[in-house]
């Protein structure tokens, strides 16, 4: 049996539940074949591990230059929010283009298509059912009558900004690849994230994608209050207070998903911040502690020798 190789070229900052959404529909097509039909790479620009949006270091199999050797039958760029320099951008695009020229299906999630208009090939970039779609309440086969005029399957490229564009580009993929009844039976597990009504012969309320989509976008929202709240942080309980649920449901959502607190994402995204700055040079380690979040020197200190192994003055000198 065949199998297809996706690659996952990850930039700094990238989404950690859009590729949570991604792996879980490649995960869900090879549980449903009882076969690894499906494997996947992960690489980034220079090799090195790189940091997701929540301050998670993913390990990479290799940097994006393995993409010389071979062209994978899926080729997706992660963006992430931090600026990738010039020169990776522009190897991005030409292996982009390279995929797109041999037939490969290639896509951006989250970069709005950003590298894809840049590289020229975006003219083939249809939009991926946008909200107004997800709003109805369509039927199985309706949404493969849509998929069929909109997916184009001769040159697929595609752009994702949503968990619901990702999950339903990755299914209509796997359509192409395994068949309509695998992709079927995504959809049957997925069928509130796409705007499906659940079949009568599928209840299943201890595997409710309803309240999955739901809990994912709990953790979306309160990394998004996180980030934009480094220098005054919210307390946990008032960042679920802000999402209209307890702090209990929200420790639950963030175990569920990242595997760890929301107190230990928030600590990893002040002192990744904080490391920013002190590697920026323009600002004393007080004042980057302040800025950080911290209000005493000391405990700003002590907690970022435990995260990174070195004192702040250290990476200071080092610049």
């Amino acid at each position: 049996m065949a199998y297809y190789p996706f690659t996952f070229v990850l930039t700094p900052g990238f989404s950690s539940l859009s590729l949570s959404a991604s792996l879980d529909v490649l995960k869900w097509a090879n549980a449903t074949v009882s076969t690894h039909l499906f494997c996947w790479e992960f690489l980034s620009p220079d090799g090195e591990d790189v940091a997701s949006d929540t301050g998670i270091s993913i390990r990479v199999d290799g940097p994006m230059e393995k993409l010389r050797q071979s062209t994978p039958r899926v080729l997706v760029v992660m963006s992430g929010a931090e600026h990738v320099n010039e020169d990776y951008e522009a190897q991005l695009i030409g292996f982009l283009r390279s995929a797109n020229r041999h037939g490969s299906f290639v896509g951006e999630v989250d970069g709005g298509a950003g590298l894809l208009a840049r590289s020229g090939i975006d003219r083939s970039i249809m939009a991926l059912w946008r909200n107004t779609v997800y709003d109805q309440a369509i039927s199985d086969l309706a949404l493969a009558a849509e998929t069929t005029r909109r997916f184009p399957l001769d040159r697929p490229i595609f752009a994702c900004d949503s968990l619901p564009d990702t999950f339903t580009a990755f299914t209509e993929i796997v359509r192409t690849m395994a068949g309509d009844d695998v992709a079927r039976q995504i959809y049957h597990r997925l069928h509130s994230d796409v705007g499906l009504k659940r079949p009568q012969t599928a209840v299943q309320p201890e595997d409710n994608p309803s309240r999955s989509a739901r809990s994912r976008m709990v953790v979306r929202d309160a990394v998004t209050l996180m980030k934009h709240n480094i220098e005054e942080p919210w307390k946990v309980s008032e960042i679920a207070e802000e999402l209209n649920v307890s702090t209990r449901q929200l420790e639950r959502q963030f175990d569920r998903w990242l595997r760890v607190s929301p107190a230990q994402i928030y600590s990893r995204m002040r002192l990744e911040h904080a490391r920013q700055l002190i590697q920026e040079g323009r600002m004393s380690l007080t004042e980057i502690a302040l800025a950080s979040g911290y209000k005493s020197h000391s405990n700003f200190s002590q907690a970022f020798r435990a995260y990174f192994n070195q004192r702040p003055g250290d990476v200071m000198r080092t610049g």
